[in-house]
């Protein structure tokens, strides 16, 4: 770990050296880096960046200049198909996207065009994922049927309609509801379950509470050594593969289990900063430093308190990462699964 770190540091070191002191007007980054936004102005996204981009600026060495650009919808889908087509791997383009880009290269929608496994990461904000309902956790067992709200199948709710078939539950899916739609379908007795992601899962698992809904289990989280861990922000849910280890006596594997794995990263990834593949290894390095002093600022505290939203730096952003990209069988199993399932083909 030592060495791995001095190495790192030796990287900084060299690119400073290459661009001039860290402190002159000619630093490696002071002829302006920008950071392509993929999301409208005053998104989701956008706002994340407002809060995560001034300490990262500050972090980097004095005289680096860090400029904002917006492109495309809330998806991502179009800043990431920008970025790949034209951001130059000279330390000076650096991508934020949000987790759903990659949930739409996953699924094999023929308007993304790249590749994730092309990203560089530097940075990124991870959310719970929670499945909550109005059953006990007894409930869920193999063959089991209950009804989950979904708004819909290309989206996020992929990933818990997956889990819940690796599990062996026969979900029936009432599609089209989000939000507070959904929230009153349980509270009606529509639906036995409901899918709680991204921001604020705190405030909308308080607001279920109130319908006598209670989180069930959580996607989880890859722990410190690669393998599945239960999510820090719900220490008490048990994950999905522990869930799966009960019912089963086994672990989940196996493409469809890979390709899962990919689609609850992408459901739990607010953000994503990256560079693009061939940036040199000290402006990578560079970057990287700057982003572990960014999640340990005042502004990174306030995403973990007032969103739920909790930013990572390498090496735990390079392991989500990794996650998103499903390998060539998983991403194919994944599609059939769909065209099987829902009758659903890529658009």
């Amino acid at each position: 770990m030592a060495r791995r770190a001095r190495a790192r540091s030796s990287l900084v070191h060299q690119a400073l050296a290459d661009g001039a002191a860290a402190d002159g007007p000619s630093g490696p980054l002071a002829q302006g880096a920008t950071v392509l936004i993929a999301g409208p102005q005053d998104g989701p996204l956008d706002r994340v960046a407002a809060a995560i981009l001034p300490p990262l600026t500050r972090a980097l060495p004095r005289g680096s200049k860090v400029d904002r650009t917006n492109s495309g919808g809330i998806d991502g889908v179009t800043g990431a198909n920008r970025f790949e087509a034209r951001a130059a791997p000279d330390g000076l383009s650096v991508l934020m996207v949000p987790g759903a880009s990659a949930l739409a290269w996953l699924v094999g929608e023929r308007r993304a065009q790249f590749d994730v496994g092309h990203w560089v990461p530097l940075l990124a904000g991870a959310t719970p994922c929670i499945i909550a309902g109005r059953v006990p956790v007894q409930s869920l067992v193999p063959g089991a049927r209950l009804r989950i709200a979904a708004a819909s199948i290309a989206g996020p709710d992929v990933a818990a309609l997956l889990g819940l078939s690796l599990l062996g539950i026969e979900a029936s899916v009432l599609f089209g509801l989000r939000g507070r739609q959904a929230r009153e379908a349980l509270e009606q007795g529509g639906v036995d379950l409901v899918f709680v992601h991204g921001t604020r899962t705190s405030a909308q698992l308080a607001d279920l509470g109130r319908f006598g809904a209670t989180p069930l289990f959580s996607f989880g989280t890859p722990g410190p050594d690669g393998q599945p861990a239960r999510d820090p922000a719900a220490p008490g849910l048990p994950n999905l593969v522990e869930l799966h280890q009960r019912l089963h006596g086994a672990a989940p594997s196996g493409p469809l289990y890979q390709a899962w794995c990919s689609a609850a990263e992408a459901c739990s990834l607010a953000f994503l900063m990256a560079l693009p593949q061939m940036t040199p290894a000290a402006l990578i390095a560079l970057w990287r430093e700057a982003g572990a002093v960014a999640v340990r600022s005042p502004e990174a505290a306030a995403l973990v308190e007032l969103a739920d939203l909790h930013p990572l730096a390498a090496p735990a952003a390079i392991t989500r990462v990794g996650d998103l990209a499903a390998p060539p069988e998983a991403a194919l199993a994944l599609r059939q699964w769909l065209a099987g399932r829902f009758d659903w083909h890529p658009s």
